[in-house]
Protein backbone atom coordinates (compact mmCIF):
# COMPACT_ATOMS: atom_id res chain seq x y z
CA UNK A 1 0.00 0.00 0.00
CA UNK A 2 0.81 3.51 -0.60
CA UNK A 3 1.86 6.45 2.41
CA UNK A 4 -1.41 8.05 0.93
CA UNK A 5 -3.66 4.63 1.68
CA UNK A 6 -1.65 3.71 4.94
CA UNK A 7 -4.51 2.78 7.69
CA UNK A 8 -3.20 4.50 11.02
CA UNK A 9 -2.59 1.92 14.19
CA UNK A 10 -5.36 1.60 16.97
CA UNK A 11 -3.44 3.27 19.96
CA UNK A 12 -4.80 2.68 23.30
CA UNK A 13 -3.99 3.38 26.75
CA UNK A 14 -4.85 2.57 30.29
CA UNK A 15 -3.20 3.56 33.72
CA UNK A 16 -3.57 0.97 36.38
CA UNK A 17 -2.63 0.99 40.49
CA UNK A 18 0.10 -1.46 39.72
CA UNK A 19 4.25 -1.62 39.25
CA UNK A 20 5.13 -2.40 35.44
CA UNK A 21 6.16 -6.05 36.93
CA UNK A 22 3.05 -6.73 38.02
CA UNK A 23 0.99 -5.61 35.41
CA UNK A 24 3.57 -7.38 33.15
CA UNK A 25 2.64 -10.35 34.66
CA UNK A 26 -1.01 -10.17 34.87
CA UNK A 27 -1.33 -8.78 31.35
CA UNK A 28 0.87 -12.08 30.35
CA UNK A 29 0.61 -15.31 32.45
CA UNK A 30 -2.27 -13.72 33.62
CA UNK A 31 -4.31 -13.08 30.65
CA UNK A 32 -7.04 -15.82 30.87
CA UNK A 33 -7.97 -14.22 34.59
CA UNK A 34 -9.15 -10.93 32.24
CA UNK A 35 -9.38 -11.10 28.70
CA UNK A 36 -13.57 -11.53 28.02
CA UNK A 37 -13.26 -14.46 26.36
CA UNK A 38 -16.86 -14.65 25.47
CA UNK A 39 -17.09 -12.14 23.25
CA UNK A 40 -13.00 -11.85 22.21
CA UNK A 41 -12.24 -15.30 21.44
CA UNK A 42 -12.52 -18.15 18.63
CA UNK A 43 -14.22 -20.84 21.06
CA UNK A 44 -16.23 -18.41 23.67
CA UNK A 45 -17.78 -21.04 26.09
CA UNK A 46 -15.79 -23.68 25.18
CA UNK A 47 -12.19 -22.00 26.05
CA UNK A 48 -10.81 -23.16 29.68
CA UNK A 49 -7.10 -21.25 29.56
CA UNK A 50 -5.12 -19.37 27.57
CA UNK A 51 -1.70 -20.50 27.60
CA UNK A 52 0.92 -17.42 26.67
CA UNK A 53 4.49 -18.96 26.02
CA UNK A 54 6.78 -15.92 28.00
CA UNK A 55 9.49 -15.59 25.41
CA UNK A 56 10.17 -14.49 21.89
CA UNK A 57 9.24 -17.25 19.57
CA UNK A 58 6.41 -18.24 21.90
CA UNK A 59 2.52 -18.37 20.95
CA UNK A 60 -0.33 -17.00 22.86
CA UNK A 61 -3.19 -19.73 22.40
CA UNK A 62 -6.82 -19.99 23.37
CA UNK A 63 -6.87 -23.77 24.79
CA UNK A 64 -10.68 -25.32 24.48
CA UNK A 65 -12.53 -28.28 26.61
CA UNK A 66 -12.04 -30.51 23.94
CA UNK A 67 -7.64 -29.98 24.24
CA UNK A 68 -7.97 -28.09 21.08
CA UNK A 69 -5.26 -24.98 20.79
CA UNK A 70 -6.10 -22.34 18.39
CA UNK A 71 -3.21 -19.53 17.96
CA UNK A 72 -3.65 -15.71 18.78
CA UNK A 73 -0.66 -14.33 18.32
CA UNK A 74 3.24 -15.32 17.77
CA UNK A 75 5.67 -13.32 20.36
CA UNK A 76 8.13 -11.68 18.70
CA UNK A 77 9.97 -9.41 21.41
CA UNK A 78 9.68 -10.10 25.31
CA UNK A 79 11.28 -7.65 27.64
CA UNK A 80 9.88 -7.96 30.66
CA UNK A 81 8.05 -5.82 32.33
CA UNK A 82 8.96 -3.00 29.86
CA UNK A 83 7.52 -4.27 26.81
CA UNK A 84 6.12 -6.99 24.05
CA UNK A 85 5.35 -7.25 20.70
CA UNK A 86 3.21 -9.95 18.77
CA UNK A 87 2.59 -10.62 15.83
CA UNK A 88 -1.83 -10.94 16.69
CA UNK A 89 -3.88 -12.92 13.79
CA UNK A 90 -6.74 -14.45 15.86
CA UNK A 91 -8.57 -16.34 13.43
CA UNK A 92 -6.25 -14.86 10.73
CA UNK A 93 -3.72 -17.96 11.12
CA UNK A 94 -6.24 -20.49 10.06
CA UNK A 95 -7.52 -18.41 7.42
CA UNK A 96 -4.12 -17.88 5.80
CA UNK A 97 -3.89 -14.24 6.12
CA UNK A 98 -0.96 -12.40 7.52
CA UNK A 99 -1.12 -11.06 10.78
CA UNK A 100 -1.05 -7.59 12.31
CA UNK A 101 1.64 -6.03 14.67
CA UNK A 102 0.55 -5.65 19.04
CA UNK A 103 3.49 -3.67 20.66
CA UNK A 104 2.84 -3.39 24.29
CA UNK A 105 4.72 -1.48 26.56
CA UNK A 106 4.48 -0.63 30.65
CA UNK A 107 5.83 2.77 31.86
CA UNK A 108 6.07 3.90 35.32
CA UNK A 109 4.18 7.14 35.66
CA UNK A 110 4.99 7.25 39.48
CA UNK A 111 5.34 4.29 42.59
CA UNK A 112 3.13 2.23 41.69
CA UNK A 113 1.52 3.25 38.89
CA UNK A 114 1.69 1.87 35.54
CA UNK A 115 0.52 3.28 32.07
CA UNK A 116 0.03 0.34 29.63
CA UNK A 117 0.45 1.63 25.64
CA UNK A 118 -0.69 -0.74 23.40
CA UNK A 119 -0.58 0.20 19.60
CA UNK A 120 -2.22 -2.46 17.58
CA UNK A 121 -0.28 -1.62 13.38
CA UNK A 122 -0.10 -3.49 10.37
CA UNK A 123 -3.53 -2.94 8.66
CA UNK A 124 -2.33 -2.72 5.51
CA UNK A 125 -2.07 -6.72 5.18
CA UNK A 126 -5.74 -6.81 5.51
CA UNK A 127 -6.17 -5.37 2.16
CA UNK A 128 -9.88 -4.33 1.24
CA UNK A 129 -10.80 -5.51 4.54
CA UNK A 130 -8.13 -3.16 6.45
CA UNK A 131 -10.02 0.04 7.58
CA UNK A 132 -13.35 -2.29 8.76
CA UNK A 133 -11.34 -4.79 11.05
CA UNK A 134 -9.04 -2.04 12.47
CA UNK A 135 -12.14 0.10 13.14
CA UNK A 136 -13.54 -2.71 14.73
CA UNK A 137 -10.30 -3.67 17.22
CA UNK A 138 -10.30 0.21 17.60
CA UNK A 139 -13.73 -0.68 20.07
CA UNK A 140 -12.54 -3.86 20.81
CA UNK A 141 -9.17 -2.99 22.58
CA UNK A 142 -11.44 -0.80 24.75
CA UNK A 143 -13.38 -3.32 25.69
CA UNK A 144 -10.30 -5.55 26.42
CA UNK A 145 -7.99 -3.41 27.95
CA UNK A 146 -11.24 -2.66 30.62
CA UNK A 147 -10.43 -5.99 31.47
CA UNK A 148 -7.20 -5.57 32.47
CA UNK A 149 -7.89 -2.94 34.72
CA UNK A 150 -10.60 -4.29 36.59
CA UNK A 151 -8.57 -7.28 36.87
CA UNK A 152 -5.41 -5.61 38.12
CA UNK A 153 -8.01 -2.51 40.09
CA UNK A 154 -9.66 -5.88 41.32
Amino acid sequence: MTESTAVEPVVATVVVPADPATAFEIFTSGMGSWWPLADFSLGAERIVAVEFDERAGGEVREVWDDGTRRKWADVLEWDPPRSLALAWGPGGFEEGREPTTVEVTFTEVEPGTTQLRLVHSGWEVWSAEARETRDSYDSGWVVVLGGFTARVTG
